[in-house]
């Protein structure tokens, strides 16, 4: 009952213009991650006590996580900031539920197409370099915390973001953003000690370059 009102709730929502989308799409997301950790305790209470008088959950996981991404789509023109977000947040509850189930890659593929979607918000809508700068570490914070990530994938994103903290327009943004994503291979599901100096190399280049063409700046300013 509660996630069909949800979905008449977007569906009436949706019927207002970008401006009004920001303050109620997103309300209507958090309601809807709020109905995972019910779901997921059902359905656990269901398979360890074999007790089939607990009804089955009125609505899947998956289910739900459709849900999100149908409701996020749709700020991402309106209000890319908070659809990256919201991306985010997204991300961290399907890592959280793959953990959870304890069957691995049941629902990794959605936690990696959250984290795609974020990516596809950062470099088609957002341009403002104090932005960016913002939403490369809200991505490297995420991506740092979540650990049931396939390798590759996780590699992928990674790599997508360092490459984007590189192309930062000031230097001691890229800087800052670079050591940051330096984080991302000495993590949770990380340990890459060869990328990290890596990262940290270039750093250490970047900070060499913006002083010889700023002789008279002595800090990062």
């Amino acid at each position: 009952m509660e996630f069909q009102m949800l979905t008449t709730m977007r569906s009436f929502f949706g019927q207002g213009g970008p401006q009004r989308l920001a303050f109620t799409l997103q309300p209507t997301f958090f309601a809807a991650l709020g109905l995972l950790p019910k779901i997921q305790a059902r359905e656990k209470r269901r398979a360890q006590d074999g007790d089939e008088a607990v009804p089955p959950p009125a609505v899947s996981l998956k289910k739900v996580f459709q849900f999100l991404h149908k409701t996020n789509t749709a700020l991402m023109q309106a209000s890319p900031e908070i659809s990256l977000q919201l991306w985010l947040v997204a991300s961290a509850a399907a890592d959280h539920a793959e953990r959870a189930s304890g069957r691995q890659g049941a629902f990794e593929p959605i936690c990696y197409e959250f984290l795609t979607q974020a990516l596809v918000v950062f470099e088609e809508e957002i341009s403002d370099s104090s932005k960016q700068y913002e939403g490369i570490h809200a991505m490297v914070g995420t991506l740092s915390s979540i650990s049931g990530l396939d390798p590759d994938n996780f590699d992928n994103v990674s790599q997508k973001i360092t490459r984007h903290a590189a192309r930062l327009l000031k230097k001691p943004m890229q800087c800052r953003a670079i050591a940051a994503c330096s984080q991302l291979f000495w993590c949770t599901a990380r340990r890459d000690a060869k990328r990290v100096r890596e990262c940290l190399e270039r750093c250490l280049k970047t900070c060499e370059v913006w002083y010889s063409q700023m002789p008279h700046k002595s800090d990062f300013g």
